[in-house]
């Protein structure tokens, strides 16, 4: 998991997301900003793996702007 922060005021910390999501068995790193947490998953990703990207439709629509051709 990339824990990451939706670029708004009211968004939940990350790192307080990830201490949340610990509660249940979920580990992973802290990455503030979405763009970089995408980047990260990507370019950690191996050629047949599958990236999900979920949370808030704010998290996702950032998401969406790092891929310009979608």
């Amino acid at each position: 998991y990339y824990f990451c922060k939706a670029d708004l005021p009211r968004a939940m910390d990350a790192s307080l997301l990830a201490e949340k999501a610990a509660v249940f068995g979920l580990k992973g790193e802290v990455i503030p900003k979405v763009k970089t947490a995408v980047k990260t998953a990507i370019a950690q990703s191996k050629s047949d793996d599958l990236v999900i990207i979920s949370g808030s439709a704010f998290v996702v629509a950032e998401a969406l702007g790092c891929f310009p051709n979608f």
